[in-house]
């Protein structure tokens, strides 16, 4: 069954779906073997079998926690057939041995997300909701469904005035997930693993920067607060790009230059590959116009 939660400021509304359900390829496993981009060092992990089997395209991205394979900490693409297509090092590394739930009855806090699924999965839980996809935590028959205060805490980290639309977080049961029709979604399996996400891969800096700087404020209240304001902020450079874009086209170099008059600060090519697809899937703008000069040179030398 899927259970999808449509959050307004009053009302929970939930509507579900039967689905088949495979108990037993739910608990099987393919090995994978990683090593380590750093020191080089290989390690046999395991991967749930089901999370392959409803992948029609990308990889899957498997973070590797330091003491796993060594003391590095690491991202492994995986393919559909198990095998590794590439790694991203993870140079800020969060502690997790001191994240603690925050075990308050009836509440989910961020430390209790990355606590449970990890920094690099909450990291992508945070583009989901920049870009407004939608999200989908996978969990076993026995776990108590924790959606509504999932889906209540990810939607306060959203300004209040973008609270019009709401990010979509539902839930399928491990067993069900290969029979589910899963389309521009970011799905997340009870391990961490991010089975599924429906924007270009690139590097989630800025987000587990975002992270690190909310946990270390030590109020779980706060932390919110915090994150509507960093959201907020990129919502707000976005839309200055937008302003720029539909005058006209405009070279990357211009776009930072201007930026950096207005805000006061650089922009870099990282930020603004992340405001790109900002721009692309919230707000359904077309980031082409948005020209690299070094291209349209070369494209004239040929001509």
């Amino acid at each position: 069954m899927i259970i999808l939660y449509s959050i307004s400021y009053q009302k929970i509304y939930i509507y579900s779906y039967p689905q088949k359900r495979s108990m037993k390829e739910s608990q099987e496993s393919i090995e994978v073997m990683v090593e380590c981009p750093n020191c080089k060092k290989t390690k046999l992990i395991t991967v749930p079998k089901y999370l392959f089997s409803n992948k029609k395209m990308g990889t899957l991205k498997v973070q590797v926690h330091s003491g796993i394979c060594c003391e590095h900490e690491f991202i492994a693409f995986v393919s559909n057939n198990g095998k590794v297509r590439g790694y991203e090092s993870i140079d800020m590394a969060l502690d997790l041995s001191k994240v603690e739930k925050a075990a308050v009855e009836g509440k989910i806090f961020l430390r209790d997300l990355i606590a449970t699924y990890g920094d690099y999965a909450i990291s992508s839980c945070l583009h989901a909701i920049l870009c407004n996809f939608p999200i989908i935590f996978l969990r076993s028959s026995l776990e108590k469904s924790k959606t509504a205060l999932i889906s209540h805490l990810l939607n306060e980290f959203l300004p209040d005035v973008y609270k019009q639309t709401l990010v979509q977080v539902s839930t399928i049961i491990e067993s069900e997930y290969q029979e589910s029709h899963i389309g521009d979604c970011l799905v997340i399996s009870p391990g961490g693993v991010v089975a599924h996400s429906p924007w270009q891969d690139i590097p989630l800096k800025l987000e587990k920067e975002l992270l690190t700087d909310a946990l270390g404020i030590l109020d779980d209240e706060s932390q919110t607060v915090v994150m509507q304001q960093e959201l907020g902020k990129i919502f707000e450079h976005a839309e200055f790009i937008i302003k720029k874009i539909e005058k006209k086209e405009i070279y990357e170099e211009d776009l930072m230059k201007d930026f950096k008059k207005e805000f006061k600060k650089p922009l870099n090519e990282a930020y603004l590959n992340l405001l790109k697809q900002v721009i692309e899937y919230r707000y359904k703008k077309d980031v082409s116009r948005i020209k690299i000069r070094s291209f349209d040179t070369l494209k004239e030398g040929l001509w």
